[in-house]
């Protein structure tokens, strides 16, 4: 298959705006480097699961990303995204930086955005 970050990002916007974790879960590789945060590592595909059931309660997703830095397997993307949860609007923007392996799943996966 090859490593290829603009279908992963497909795949990754579809599952999200569908609120499929299931299918987000299998982006990853089991033994991923998952940073929600840069100093919030989650440990397991469980804790993955866990924070992604957050997105259940998510209306109206707009995503965006952007490309800007590539290298044999690892990525630089900047994201925005817009969603309404309880009633309220939220939109943040911030970077992924995303290792992908030869079957295209991600090995590593860390997240760096705004807080509101």
């Amino acid at each position: 298959m090859g490593r290829d970050i603009r279908k992963w990002l497909q795949k990754f916007e579809k599952s999200w705006k569908s609120q499929d974790v299931e299918s987000v879960l299998e982006l990853f590789t089991g033994d991923v480097v998952y940073y929600e945060t840069p100093t919030q590592k989650l440990e397991s595909k469980d804790e993955i699961r866990e924070e992604w059931e957050g997105i259940e309660s998510q209306k109206d997703i707009e995503l965006d990303f952007e490309v800007f830095s590539a290298d044999e397997e690892k990525f630089t993307v900047k994201w925005s995204l817009s969603y309404f949860q309880n009633g309220k609007q939220r939109d943040l923007n911030g970077i992924y930086l995303i290792g992908l392996n030869k079957e295209n799943k991600c090995f590593e996966f860390r997240q760096y955005c705004q807080l509101e």
